[in-house]
């Protein structure tokens, strides 16, 4: 990648993850930091299948 599509990426990231309501954000977070998603819906206190579908929004 090219630095100019770099930094494109960097802040369009930065505007579409402040855009999330803070709990997507927190989804979002762990999700990436590699967390399964039945340890998120056990944090979340929802099901994995809503994980699932909200991973599939994201």
């Amino acid at each position: 990648m090219r630095p100019a599509d770099i930094a494109a990426l960097r802040i369009e990231f930065s505007d579409w993850f402040t855009s999330l309501w803070p709990r997507d954000q927190r989804l979002a977070s762990g999700l990436a930091r590699g967390e399964s998603t039945s340890a998120m819906a056990n944090m979340f206190r929802i099901t994995a299948g809503r994980v699932s579908q909200l991973r599939r929004d994201l």
